[in-house]
């Protein structure tokens, strides 16, 4: 499962894939009902239901330093896999939310756009080597510091 983890949710931003993904367990699927292999079987289902990669494609939008107005970005992906929610940072595309009912069925997203005017989409790097710890582990997260103090 790793390898195709490492092929269908690469980190776009920063963080190696493995951290990615220790971070998204942590804060969406650790209090879940799930195990980890189950909720990263269930990310690459959604992935299968929203791929954006395929759907850019498609609409002849390829990555590319020269930026792209985000209106037109936004309204070729919606009209192949629904509105989503597109996250930038410094004009730089980081991430594409799709959003889903709890069914399973894809639905438009409520909040679309965190970009400037224009956004660049940029090549993914290619992937970090994987780190001598076995990314396919999901340990529990580091506990949270909770104050009881009262003002």
């Amino acid at each position: 499962m790793s390898l195709r983890m490492r092929r269908e949710w690469p980190s776009l931003y920063q963080k190696s894939s493995e951290e990615l993904w220790q971070h998204e367990w942590e804060q969406h699927g650790y209090f879940s009902d799930m195990t980890c292999d189950e909720y990263r079987i269930k990310v690459l289902f959604f992935h299968q239901n929203c791929d954006v990669k395929k759907a850019l494609e498609e609409s002849g939008i390829l990555p590319s330093n020269n930026p792209i107005d985000t209106k037109f970005f936004m309204d070729q992906l919606a009209s192949k896999i629904g509105k989503p929610e597109l996250m930038c940072h410094k004009g730089d595309l980081i991430e594409v939310r799709c959003c889903f009912e709890r069914n399973g069925m894809r639905t438009n997203c409520p909040q679309t756009i965190h970009c400037r005017k224009n956004l660049k989409y940029l090549p993914v790097p290619a992937p970090a080597p994987p780190p001598p710890v076995d990314p396919r582990t999901c340990p529990a997260p580091a506990p949270h510091r909770v104050s009881t103090n009262s003002l």
